[in-house]
């Protein structure tokens, strides 16, 4: 167990991990003052005429709601980009826990990895 800790601290400080992130941007058209959402954990989203998201291995949870409350509305994927000319109603996004390769042991059936999400943050290993 403490080996396994580890590897996830020393995993979470690795530098140049990529996270997927979604820019935000004021106006329609990826246009206007623009924000970069990247965050584990919850973040609100400032801006709210367009954006662009950009996948590299979590998921984005998306709420209409402040702060992650509420129903998650919609959710866009580990592994596909996704973009929007047009405004939207969003206002947090919680981006989950980053993945690394295949573990030998999950702890699901069928799945690729193991993800946990934490309040406040996440954690990713290899």
């Amino acid at each position: 167990m403490a080996a396994t800790l580890a590897l996830v601290a020393l995993t979470m400080m690795i530098p140049g991990a990529e996270a997927s992130r979604l820019i935000v941007y004021s106006g329609n058209n990826f246009s206007g003052a623009s924000a970069t959402v990247d965050a584990c954990g919850c973040s609100n989203i400032p801006y709210r005429g367009s954006y662009r998201y950009y996948a590299e291995g979590q998921s984005t949870r998306l709420y209409n709601e402040g702060d992650c409350r509420g129903p998650v509305h919609t959710t866009l994927a580990t592994n596909q980009n996704a973009q929007m000319t047009t405004g939207f109603g969003w206002n947090s996004a919680f981006i989950a826990g980053l993945v690394g390769k295949k573990n030998p042991t999950p702890r699901h059936k069928n799945t690729d990895v193991e993800r946990y999400d934490y309040q406040g943050g996440c954690i990713m290993y290899k």
